[in-house]
């Protein structure tokens, strides 16, 4: 019954997410219809690619084009970051970091040319974000920290607040977790002081996914299902899907196969919606994994090589070494032990070049001055 339930809100999300938006594009596209200066004009295709996100993703990506095609022929540095950061956005909810970094980057030397500081924070940070998503966490951890410095020096505590939020998660990644929860839990009460709901809901997230690592099973649901309250509550759809995915993991973690396929299967869905290629690419390896618990081999390669193919053309390197344990894991099952060491060789390759010691070097200094600079303003 809980997977049904959860099943059932994801998809009452989506609905009455729907309604809404198409309340809002036929408004929008009623105001398109007018004689609209071109700066006005971009702004509406750029409020119609947003709405049309969870709604028509073919549509969103049109509108897409249409704005970053005239911000470019207006040659306006305002319009074009809107356009650029609109084309990011779009590109990331569809897995696709590496484009995403390129659009965040010419948003970026625009904004430094402006000398706007407040836009760079949130330049600093989407390319965090970027670098995050594609595993390269030496530079996710370097942009965020740049974040912070200048969202600190200039005092705007929503910027201060993301990138503490985001320092915190790259701690995660490494491994420290109480560095990680300092971050976390520093954010979200910089969140609850500044009425910032959506914000909370990211954090429990995340501290979800600490006690998930540190195998607290029962503290992460708890967390998790809170998260997706407050998520469903403030309408962050983009955290749906993070969150059911970690209830899987939960699921499959305490041994209930039926319930982790059941999230795993609302997890695709919800990707469905914004064609998330390397969001469903986790689904598949996340099912693949479950399938190899239940000895169904052949259909786990399936869905691991699945992800792998995905994973490759993204360049989602972090994934790729998922698969290739995985699939290790898996001809090990088998018997097939040529097959097993050639995939393991493949895992211990690609992962000693993403976290050689030369990333782990840089990774570490960052991490001092970071550490240093924030004593030092406190």
């Amino acid at each position: 019954m809980k997977n049904i339930l959860g099943i059932l809100f994801a998809w009452s999300v989506i609905t009455t997410g729907y309604t809404q938006a198409k309340n809002q594009i036929d408004s929008l596209e009623k105001v398109l219809m007018n004689n609209l200066p071109d700066s006005s004009r971009v702004r509406t295709l750029i409020a119609l690619s947003s709405s049309n996100q969870y709604v028509d993703f073919a549509r969103s990506s049109e509108y897409t084009e249409q704005a970053l095609a005239l911000a470019e022929k207006l040659g306006d540095p305002a319009t074009k970051v809107r356009a650029y950061q609109n084309k990011a956005f779009l590109l990331a909810s569809g897995g696709d970091y590496s484009g995403a970094l390129r659009y965040d980057n010419l948003s970026l030397e625009i904004d430094i040319a402006r000398k706007d500081s407040l836009l760079i924070s949130r330049d600093y940070n989407n390319i965090g974000n970027d670098y995050y998503d594609l595993g390269e966490y030496d530079d996710a951890f370097f942009y965020f920290t740049q974040s912070h410095r200048i969202a600190t020096s200039i005092k705007d505590p929503l910027r201060t607040l993301v990138a503490l939020h985001n320092v915190g998660r790259v701690y995660k990644e490494m491994g420290q977790y109480e560095r990680a929860l300092e971050h976390l839990e520093l954010a979200k009460k910089m969140s609850q002081m500044n009425d910032d709901d959506a914000g909370i809901a990211y954090a429990y997230d995340e501290i979800g996914d600490i006690q998930l690592r540190r195998l607290a099973f029962d503290s992460a649901e708890r967390t998790l299902s809170l998260a997706l309250r407050v998520a469903n509550e403030t309408e962050e759809k983009a955290l749906h899907p993070k969150i059911y995915a970690k209830l899987a993991t939960v699921s499959f973690l305490k041994g209930n196969f039926p319930t982790a396929l059941a999230y795993y299967d609302t997890t695709y869905s919800l990707h469905e919606v914004t064609k998330d290629r390397f969001g469903m690419a986790e689904v598949e390896l996340g099912r693949g994994i479950v399938f190899t618990k239940q000895r169904l081999y052949d259909e786990a390669l399936k869905k691991i090589e699945n992800s792998l193919a995905v994973a490759k053309e993204l360049n989602a390197r972090v994934l790729e070494i998922k698969c290739y344990n995985q699939l290790s894991v898996v001809w090990e099952m088998k018997s097939d032990f040529k097959k097993s060491l050639l995939y393991f060789k493949q895992y211990k390759q690609l992962e000693d070049t993403l976290f050689s010691q030369e990333i782990q070097g840089k990774l570490l200094r960052d991490q001092l001055r970071y550490e240093t600079a924030s004593r030092d303003t406190r």
